[in-house]
């Protein structure tokens, strides 16, 4: 009928916010079905700050939300947190879909202490030594709908090692993550506990346990490594396919040029001994 859209500018401001308790709340009555998508008829711009946000036992601090609902789509301009260990993210981008909403942005979390804010994830660091897991940086694009989160042109920093690459989760059934990873080098033996072995006993085992935070996890992953360190032996041009599932990761393909070729052998092969090398010489 021509009408002018209805438009609120709404601006909240609050010391704490426990987004538990707000699940809480009863839903308002419904009549009938919803329509598809976000509403075209109405614009919304929201600016929304908390000194701290509980969500599931974890606080955020100075949490920022600046969005604007129009055209029957939102506008994320903006939303950070503050996070431990001197650690920040902030999420760009546009939540829209006629029939299917899906966010489409950008993501920028960064770091001085990754081990403080795995922690705070319930993630298990004791076996990594002190010193290792402190600064690190993720930037990327970010893709989700219902079915899927996709990071794409990734730039990760974590430690001395940065990475370019893709990653993808699909948590319709069992959560399924696929990698793609470019590195340019990494010191395994950095973030190992376990004693130092002799070179010539170095062995890419062909399955290991993964850790259990992945148990419930099934997945492949593409790897390329400039440099790779592994119990003492330094390999270039390394390639590496992997895949997890069972709580367990098997290596498929393992390629690359150490500087002693007979000082490394590559994962078993299924009858019981080792693979041909596929390393260059």
């Amino acid at each position: 009928d021509g009408a002018r859209p209805r438009a609120i500018d709404a601006s909240f401001s609050a010391p704490k916010v426990d987004l538990g308790s707000l699940a809480t709340v009863p839903p308002l009555p419904v009549r009938g079905s919803a329509p598809a998508g976000l509403p075209d008829d109405v614009d919304v711009r929201l600016d929304v700050s908390a000194d701290a946000v509980v969500a599931d036992g974890k606080v955020m601090q100075g949490v920022v939300l600046k969005a604007a609902l129009q055209g029957g789509a939102v506008d994320l301009q903006r939303f950070e947190a503050q996070l431990p260990g001197a650690g920040s993210f902030a999420v760009t981008g546009a939540l829209a879909g006629r029939d299917r909403l899906a966010f489409d942005g950008t993501v920028d979390l960064r770091t001085a202490n990754l081990r403080d804010i795995l922690s705070w994830l319930q993630v298990d660091t004791a076996t990594i030594p002190s010193g290792r897991l402190a600064n690190a940086r993720l930037k990327g694009k970010l893709f989700a709908d219902g079915d899927r989160l996709r990071l794409s042109d990734l730039d990760l920093h974590v430690d001395a090692t940065r990475a370019h690459g893709t990653m993808e989760v699909d948590y319709r059934e069992r959560p399924g993550v696929r990698v793609d990873l470019a590195a340019d080098n990494l010191d395994l033996d950095a973030y190992s506990s376990a004693a130092p072995v002799a070179p010539a006993a170095a062995v890419v085992p062909a399955t290991t346990a993964a850790p259990g935070l992945l148990s419930a996890v099934a997945g492949d992953g593409k790897f390329s490594f400039g440099r790779l360190t592994y119990r003492g032996i330094d390999l270039r041009g390394v390639d590496l396919a992997a895949t997890l599932a069972d709580g367990a990761f098997t290596v498929a393909h393992f390629s690359g040029s150490p500087s002693d070729p007979g000082e490394f052998q590559l994962p078993a092969a299924d009858g019981g001994g080792p693979e041909e090398s596929a390393m260059a010489p």
